[in-house]
């Protein structure tokens, strides 16, 4: 009895072997199975196939079979063999090079960067708008059908720093795509804030977004801008100059923090809004005029009423954080 052994060696191609084991079929890779794949690798890496230390010619190998009608023998190498050398490949950036001066505070990550003004609309440009990146990650969500989904999300904020601001979130499957979309709904949510002589708020306000706490401290001329990083992006965008901002809670949470700040700011009153909702006049207190009371805004109607006050004044000195928190100069006085 005659037995007949087959192998698949000789059979097969390496392409298809690969194949075997890296590929999947279409209706996996719509439920998402196509992620987690073994790749091709390549097993003559590093080795060059016919040339070893003895430096002998293997006809139909590493030399011609046939030299007219003459057939080759196996010798040593006459001619010396010269390699062309590869050139250099240069690896490609996992991020691209920014400049130094046009980094944002996350070092050469997007927050904090500058993504230039929003795309005109119709005929309108955009001139001396801005547009900063104050968040960039990853969010996903399941789907029955195609598995997880990954998307970028992106929150930016854009102005002109004459007090006009908008800021949007976009998500999009490229970072590209958020980023262009983020910012063209920004510059279609654009709201004008009032500043106290174009460098700071009119008063002090505290402004709480779920569980993100902000107490917003006017400052006098040449102060700064001393507050999270964020709200230092913002208030350059806007045109803020001077301005201290305590925070608690979570801090972490950038859209939070985003929102807490633009509502403190539409909430803030004028000195004529103040004074037309008191009916008094609205003094101010300045250490170069030597504490003299400055009048800044009449009720429109005319005349102040003649009641007493009842609503009590919002001293930011006198008040405790939470914990018992209590300032640093405040701390420094009562030692």
């Amino acid at each position: 009895m005659t037995r007949s052994y087959s192998s698949f060696v000789g059979r097969v191609s390496a392409n298809q072997l690969w194949d075997s084991n890296t590929s999947v079929s279409n209706a996996g890779k719509k439920r998402g199975r196509g992620r987690n794949t073994k790749k091709r690798v390549d097993l003559n890496r590093g080795q060059k196939l016919g040339f070893g230390k003895s430096g002998l010619v293997y006809p139909g190998l590493t030399g011609p079979a046939l030299v007219g009608k003459k057939m080759l023998n196996i010798g040593e190498q006459r001619e010396s063999r010269v390699q062309s050398e590869a050139p250099a490949v240069e690896k490609k950036r996992r991020f691209p090079k920014i400049p130094a001066l046009q980094r944002g505070y996350s070092g050469r990550k997007f927050p904090g960067t500058s993504i230039g003004p929003p795309d005109p609309i119709n005929d309108y440009e955009f001139e001396g708008f801005d547009t900063r990146v104050l968040e960039y990650k990853m969010v996903s969500h399941m789907t029955g059908n195609l598995g997880r989904k990954m998307r970028v999300s992106a929150l930016v904020v854009t102005g002109n720093g004459k007090g006009l601001a908008g800021f949007a979130v976009a998500k999009a499957p490229m970072g590209k795509a958020a980023l262009r979309k983020a910012k063209n709904m920004a510059a279609q949510r654009l709201q004008y804030f009032e500043r106290y002589n174009d460098h700071t708020v009119f008063h002090n306000f505290a402004i709480k977004e779920h569980k993100t706490t902000l107490f917003v401290q006017k400052m006098p001329k040449g102060y700064g801008l001393r507050c999270h990083r964020v709200l230092k992006t913002i208030c350059q965008i806007i045109g803020i100059e001077d301005l201290y901002v305590k925070t608690e809670g979570r801090t972490g949470n950038i859209q939070n923090v985003t929102k807490a700040f633009f509502r403190g700011l539409m909430e803030q009153e004028t000195h004529q809004q103040l004074a037309d909702r008191m009916q008094l006049n609205v003094v101010e207190y300045r250490p170069e005029l030597e504490w003299l009371p400055l009048p800044v805004a009449s009720p429109s109607i005319g005349k102040s009423r003649e009641e007493p006050i009842k609503e009590e004044a919002f001293d930011f000195e006198n008040m405790y954080y939470e914990d018992g928190k209590v300032t640093f100069d405040d701390f420094i006085v009562k030692q």
